[in-house]
């Protein structure tokens, strides 16, 4: 895209931080200005940076797009100061390190720097969040849109600073990941040396083939009536029935085409410890409900959002993780209701592959585990009701939305 995200974050909000850093860091105008050219620039390098990291990039399209975030901002409160500094810890992790880059080049003190970019952050979010919904951006148009700053942001920071926010990293690494891997230099098989039988002789020759023929079937018919003796030691039970034999392969496919390794047919087993274990299922499901849903497996992964009032956990296969930094950006709504009094109901769904009875223990699972974190939050666990629905297996076609909790607030 060929927004000028930079120029369009000066235009809407360079103003007010200059005036926050004026009136409430004590600044000169000059040093104000100085700053927040810096921080601004800097602050998008580092979340342009990322684009390559899908599951950030998943965070931060779900905290734009959340309500914690106000698109139309225009004063710095302490309350969005505190917001500022939660998400620098969320967005960032430990954000000393670039707080004192950036005051060796705006001349201030980290503590104010600091500060600053508090102010900054919700506000430069608040930015992205009115392009995502003017533009009704999806997840893959936004993060193109971050993507597409990063030449200018390299200019505008240096080489330096742009690589220690990520961008130099992110930039050298796109031509190797462009550039075509050179086709493998074809092997020709070494010429098959036609073996041309001796012409047969007569006399001695001819008796010696026949017996040396008949030793051989004596040969052959003493060990076929042999039962192998199995030199290896005994294994256990247990690791025995672990064991796997993966079908030959067809012998149509060409050797140099890559084998296709057709997808489990329900979601893989659990850790052991785990009740809603679901080995059995993966090798019993049905093959055919699997291949349909190749495509939505690159969709594995874990991930919250909130929309129309409803807050929903996302889970990788099988697994039952809460994403609680992810939640942590979304959950805030849901959680102050729960703790207003209001009951929050929680849902659990699977996808359909494999045993129903172990998917169903799964979803449950799931669903204590969303109830476990929102407790976590503050929210009394007498206002959470865990509710099973009438049917656990997802009906959406997306394996990877049936594989959630929804919370509602009733």
């Amino acid at each position: 895209m060929s927004i000028d995200l930079l120029a369009l974050l000066q235009e809407k909000v360079g103003g007010a931080l200059n005036n926050f850093a004026s009136s409430q860091l004590g600044e000169s105008p000059s040093m104000a200005s100085k700053a927040v050219s810096q921080i601004l620039p800097a602050l998008l390098g580092k979340l342009a940076g990322q684009t390559g990291d899908a599951s950030r990039m998943t965070q931060l399209f779900n905290l734009v797009t959340g309500p914690q975030v106000d698109s139309t901002l225009v004063d710095i409160e302490p309350s969005l100061l505190d917001k500022g500094r939660q998400w620098l810890s969320l967005l960032f992790g430990d954000s000393a390190g670039l707080t004192n880059l950036l005051a060796g080049r705006t001349g201030l003190s980290a503590d104010k720097t600091g500060t600053l970019m508090a102010a900054a952050l919700p506000m430069l979010l608040g930015v992205l969040r009115s392009q995502v919904q003017t533009g009704k951006l999806t997840q893959p148009q936004f993060v193109s849109l971050l993507s597409g700053q990063r030449g200018l942001l390299d200019r505008v920071l240096g080489s330096d600073l742009a690589t220690a926010l990520g961008l130099g990293a992110v930039a050298a690494a796109a031509p190797v990941a462009a550039e075509a891997r050179p086709a493998a230099a074809p092997v020709t098989p070494p010429p098959v040396r036609a073996v041309t039988p001796a012409p047969a002789s007569g006399g001695w020759m001819k008796w010696l083939w026949l017996a040396l023929a008949a030793l051989a079937a004596l040969l052959l018919l003493k060990f076929c009536g042999q039962k192998p003796v199995d030199t290896t030691a005994p294994a256990s039970a247990a690791s025995a029935e672990s064991v796997v034999v993966a079908p030959a392969e067809p012998a149509s496919v060409p050797a140099s085409e890559p084998a296709v390794v057709a997808p489990m047919a329900s979601e893989p087993a659990m850790p052991a410890t785990t009740a809603a274990s679901e080995t059995g299922a993966a090798m019993t499901a049905d093959t055919t409900a699997s291949a349909a849903a190749t495509t939505d497996l690159a969709a594995d992964a874990s991930a919250v959002k909130y929309e129309n009032e409803v807050l929903s956990f996302y889970f990788a296969t099988g697994k039952t993780d809460v994403d609680k930094m992810a939640a942590d950006a979304v959950s805030a709504d849901i959680v102050a209701l729960g703790k207003e009094g209001k009951t929050l109901v929680v849902s659990g769904y699977n996808d359909p592959r494999g045993n129903k009875a172990m998917n169903e223990e799964l979803s449950k699972n799931r669903a204590k585990a969303v109830k476990a974190y929102l407790v976590e939050q503050g929210v009394p666990e007498g206002k959470i009701e865990l509710r099973k629905p009438t049917e656990t297996d997802g009906q959406s076609g997306s394996l990877a939305q049936d594989r959630r909790v929804d919370v509602k607030a009733e």
